[in-house]
């Protein structure tokens, strides 16, 4: 389950990244946008580079102490003892998921049919959305589609709603 949804995360990112740099260079957009849009390719950058350079190498973290100041929160202290087997949980969590990576990239044949099937998944995802603007006779090209329908998707993951529903096609709307 892990290692799916790093491919499709890894895939939509790069669709993300495509998007808002095709939207930086081609298309005359106000300043304040053109900075979200820069903001979000470094963030995607520096997040992809952290998230490998830590998979790579065979570290034991000890992150749970970063995260040892959030256990005040209530809905965290009901579910843990003390601070300290939260810290544990969390580190426990982190070096679990960077194992998997680390299984996965040394894979040369399970990392190529992941991003394979990531990217075939999102390319079907904007076939469906290109189409369905075909049936309702919507004259859109399909690079369009691909543009909107990354960074609707992307603003999406970030609404407080169960799945994004009903911001991310707000925003593709307004996009």
């Amino acid at each position: 389950i892990i290692g799916d949804r790093v491919f499709h995360n890894l895939a939509l990112a790069v669709f993300i990244v495509l998007s808002a740099l095709f939207l930086l260079m081609y298309v005359k957009i106000p300043n304040n946008l053109k900075l979200i849009l820069e903001t979000i390719v470094l963030g995607v950058f520096i997040l992809t580079a952290i998230t490998m350079f830590f998979s790579l190498k065979k570290l034991n973290f000890n992150t749970g102490m970063f995260f040892k100041k959030l256990y005040f929160l209530p809905f965290i202290k009901k579910r843990f003892r003390s601070s300290k087997k939260f810290a544990e949980y969390i580190d426990m969590k982190l070096n679990e998921f960077f194992k998997t990576i680390r299984l996965i990239v040394r894979n040369k044949r399970n990392l190529f049919w992941g991003f394979f099937l990531s990217f075939m998944f999102w390319f079907l995802q904007f076939l469906v959305n290109y189409f369905l603007f075909l049936a309702f006779d919507g004259d859109v090209n399909f690079l369009s589609v691909i543009i909107v329908a990354s960074l609707g998707w992307l603003i999406g993951s970030f609404a407080p709603t169960p799945g994004g529903m009903g911001v991310t096609e707000g925003s593709m709307v307004l996009l």
